[in-house]
């Protein structure tokens, strides 16, 4: 066997190129049908329309913005009771603890109870929240509901009727730019429907407003 001189790094062979991909080939041509000038212009007509929609959509949104970021609204804090009647308050459960509970006991009690309650519609949120599924919101003869592809989620949510138009458009707002991955879950999904804002009223302004000095 000969060896190459100490220092010499031998030639590595050369290795063919590769053949051209493509040469002489050539895409044919997509077979669109030719469109009739009526079809043109219907086509011409749905495009403005699409425009048109998505502007006002834009300007609806950012509207709602205005208004939510207004000095004019405040906090309108709820929790989930009013989702669910049956999760009450701790202090309320606490009158439905079984007798012979007193005390820190009974309040431990109350208390558990209503994360018991809790959970079992948060399960059933989590269990409907598969990853890509779709959120929406519908309101009519004063029930505002959540849907999950389609199907209520939510329900049974009854407001006033001078409150449906701003409470049902916070809910679309809120599932507007929501991603269901595999980390959103019914607790995440019930903690936006709760950060609502409410527009103070001209009375209540005049009450907490401070007396004018002089």
């Amino acid at each position: 066997m000969v060896f190459p001189p100490t220092g010499i790094t031998p030639a590595m062979p050369r290795l063919p190129a590769p053949a051209p991909v493509g040469r002489g080939q050539f895409i044919a041509p997509l077979p669109v049908p030719r469109a009739t000038p009526e079809q043109k212009a219907e086509v011409a007509s749905r495009a403005e329309l699409l425009e048109d929609l998505h502007t006002r959509r834009r300007d609806l949104i950012a509207r709602l913005d205005k208004r939510l970021a207004s000095t004019q609204c405040e906090d309108d804090a709820r929790d989930e009771s009013w989702l669910w009647a049956d999760v009450k308050p701790a202090k309320v459960l606490a009158a439905e603890a079984p007798a012979g509970l007193e005390g820190r006991d009974k309040t431990a009690w109350a208390k558990a109870e209503r994360e018991r309650r809790l959970r079992a519609h948060l399960d059933g949120l989590d269990t409907m929240l598969q990853a890509g599924a779709t959120l929406s919101v519908d309101c009519a003869d004063g029930e505002l509901r959540l849907l999950v592809h389609g199907v209520p989620a939510i329900d049974g949510v009854f407001i006033r009727d001078a409150d449906t138009g701003f409470l049902s458009a916070q809910w679309r707002h809120a599932v507007r730019d929501t991603h269901v991955t595999e980390a959103f879950d019914g607790k995440k999904l019930v903690r936006k429907l709760l950060q609502l804002r409410r527009t103070v009223s001209f009375r209540q302004a005049c009450v907490t407003a401070p007396a004018a000095s002089g």
